[in-house]
């Protein structure tokens, strides 16, 4: 009985070429517990975020939701590989009208010159946020001693 439990768990942790795996199988919640082995944690997270396993009452990816996990790896990997020649902008003409650019949302888990390129426009908003913020300061209100009125002052 033992071997026989022992060859039932080694094949649920290597999943078929077919296989739509489920969110307890790649962990997407990141407990440990997860059965699919053969994937890196990138390619489980993106198959994650795809299959709408990472948000609750996420829907998953546009067409790919029955999509077995092999076919959206390597369709995830041809739309990295046309991210990345056009330095990870997922807003380029072609890449937006790539076949699997419904897999956009998804792809910086798998991508890294998508990841590098929405890190770099995080910072520049958080820069022109903060070039925001210093322009407003210029308005300066000041309440003076003993008088408790505000009084603007330019700088």
């Amino acid at each position: 009985m033992l071997s026989m439990a022992a060859v039932l768990l080694l094949a649920a942790e290597s999943a078929p070429a077919g296989t739509v795996s489920t969110e307890p199988a790649l962990d997407c919640g990141g407990f440990g517990h997860g059965t699919v082995r053969e994937l890196s944690p990138a390619e489980k997270d993106f198959l994650c975020h795809v299959r709408g396993y990472d948000v609750p009452y996420a829907e998953p990816a546009e067409g790919w939701g029955d999509v077995a996990d092999r076919e959206v790896l390597a369709q995830g990997h041809q739309l990295c590989d046309l991210a990345a020649r056009h330095g990870g902008d997922l807003r380029a003409p072609a890449v937006e009208e790539a076949p699997q650019a419904s897999l956009g949302p998804a792809l910086a888990a798998l991508c890294p010159a998508v990841a590098r390129f929405q890190d770099e426009q995080e910072r520049q908003r958080e820069a022109e946020n903060d070039a925001y913020v210093d322009g407003a300061v210029e308005l300066l209100v000041m309440v003076f001693p003993g008088t408790g009125r505000p009084t603007v002052v330019h700088r």
